[in-house]
């Protein structure tokens, strides 16, 4: 419950559970007076002693949680950096936001997740790498959530690529997501590239 204290034979509140601290310095009658910003306990009008959530104490001020990094509690003395495949992109939050899907974070303490690279991808959020696309597979966009298929006629034979290379002349793949081409049938050619 609340607590209260006598002075000059009245009986005041000690302000300790409003947010508040007792100024009997400018107010007739002393009263309870709102802490600063962000200040969830303090002395008097200019030293908090506990901060709210998603910010820290800093010599008696309330300072916001920079850019990739939050507090969830309250009453801290610094800031926790998001975990790698997270970011905060604002200050004086109380939370990490999971990299999207796409993206990626590779390091703890990130104001923002970066795009998955071409021949990669990055299908579920939170990811601390991305992806390489698999033989057959391709991925030339940046920042995406699958590879696509090589068409007919294309193969990729290595994992990562950003683009499906054509079959040679006197080959052909017949179907999508090949691996290699395959040679043409005796007593048949093929003259161009890139051919079905």
């Amino acid at each position: 419950g609340d607590s209260y204290f006598l002075l000059n034979e009245d009986c005041y509140s000690d302000c300790s559970t409003e947010g508040a601290y007792f100024n009997d310095d400018t107010t007739t009658p002393p009263a309870c007076t709102p802490c600063g910003d962000d200040c969830s306990e303090c002395d008097d009008a200019s030293t908090c002693t506990s901060c709210d959530a998603g910010t820290y104490l800093d010599a008696g001020v309330c300072q916001p949680c920079a850019a990739g990094y939050y507090q969830d509690e309250a009453g801290q003395t610094s800031c926790k950096p998001c975990a790698a495949g997270s970011f905060q992109s604002q200050t004086g939050q109380t939370e990490s936001l999971a990299c999207p899907v796409g993206t990626f974070g590779a390091a703890e303490g990130q104001s923002a997740c970066t795009d998955c690279e071409p021949g990669t991808y990055g299908d579920e959020e939170g990811l601390t790498e991305c992806l390489l696309c698999a033989v057959g597979n391709y991925q030339d966009e940046a920042g995406e959530s699958a590879c696509k298929a090589c068409q007919t006629g294309y193969y990729a034979d290595e994992t990562g690529l950003s683009a499906c290379n054509p079959c040679a002349v006197g080959y052909f793949a017949a179907y999508t997501e090949m691996d290699a081409c395959e040679p043409c049938a005796a007593g048949s050619y093929q003259s161009e590239t890139g051919q079905s």
